[in-house]
This record gives C-alpha cells, structure tokens and sequence, in this order.
C-alpha cells in the first residue's frame, strides 16, 4: 500500500504478544505473534518505530496489554488509543483519555474496521506533518479525535464471522 498509494502511508502493525494487543507505527519488518510485550516494545523501537496501545481499557471482545505489563512498560509507550469505533462502552474511552492524560502520552483513534463500511469511523485531525515519527508525533500532540461508533449491525457481524478465529485463539489452537 506504502507503494502505491497516491497519499503518505504509515505501516504499523497490531501485534498479539503473550500479554495483549500492541501497535507499532512506521514498521519496515513485520513482528510475529506471541512474543512477551517488552520484546514486541523492544522490536517496534529497533525499526524506529512508535509504540502504541489500543483500546487499553475495553476487555469486551478484546485483547488489551494486561495492566501489570502495562504498568511495567510504561516508558516504553508513545500513544494511547483514546477512541475505538468498536468499543462498546463510553467509559473505555474515559478511562482511556484519563490515563494518557496522567501519564502524558500522546493519544490517538481507530477505527478498528473489520469490513469496509467501517473505515474512517475513528481519526485523528492533525496538521501536515513531515513523514517520520518525530514530525507525527508533533502532529498527534496538536490533533483532534474525531469519529463515530461501529454500527451494532457491524459489530454482530464481525462477532460471527470472527468466531472460529477466537476459539482457536481460546483454546490455543
């Protein structure tokens, strides 16, 4: 997509490691799953990239890093996700913006889009920025979270059709 895209790309990558969900942002190699956090952390930084959590708090559905990890790593994070589109509950994103905000942590939006229609439901407004991690972290301190949430329609859907996939996740398959 980088390739050919007619607009800037950032590659990242949402990684499970053995703890929970991490994003990297500006990756040139690919981090494979089941690595303990810190050497998913450890590997985001190595390619130069950001680190990111999304959806900390939101445990419906979904994988965040456990909070004893969280805790442990927390200088190794550069972004919190403030606002997933999939999120069920408001107070996932309460509890999220109070915690950047605690700690200082740039904060930032998915949408989280498992099918088409659900592209750009969560962004970030941010100026124009030169295409490297510093520049884009200068420009999420300045942005403005904007968005809507998924569709229950949406959300049941991905719901079926993700089942197989989370019960081999469960059962280690």
């Amino acid at each position: 997509m980088k390739e050919i895209a007619p607009f800037p790309v950032i590659v990242g990558e949402e990684v499970m490691s053995t703890a929970g969900e991490i994003i990297g942002y500006f990756l040139e190699e690919e981090i494979p799953s089941g690595l303990p956090p810190e050497e998913v952390m450890r590997r985001i930084r190595q390619q130069g990239g950001l680190v990111c959590l999304p959806h900390p708090f939101d445990k419906l559905g979904r994988h965040p890093l456990h909070s004893t990890a969280r805790d442990k790593l927390l200088e190794n994070i550069d972004i919190i996700e403030v606002f997933n589109a999939r999120s069920l509950r408001n107070n996932f994103s309460n509890q999220a913006r109070k915690f950047a905000s605690e700690h200082g942590f740039l904060q930032s939006a998915g949408s989280d889009a498992h099918s088409v229609s659900e592209v750009g439901n969560a962004y970030v407004e941010v100026p124009e920025f030169a295409f490297d991690p510093q520049s884009f972290k200068a420009a999420l301190a300045e942005g403005r979270i904007c968005g809507r949430k998924n569709s229950m329609k949406n959300r049941i859907a991905t719901i079926l059709t993700t089942m197989p996939k989370r019960v081999r996740y469960r059962l280690n398959v």
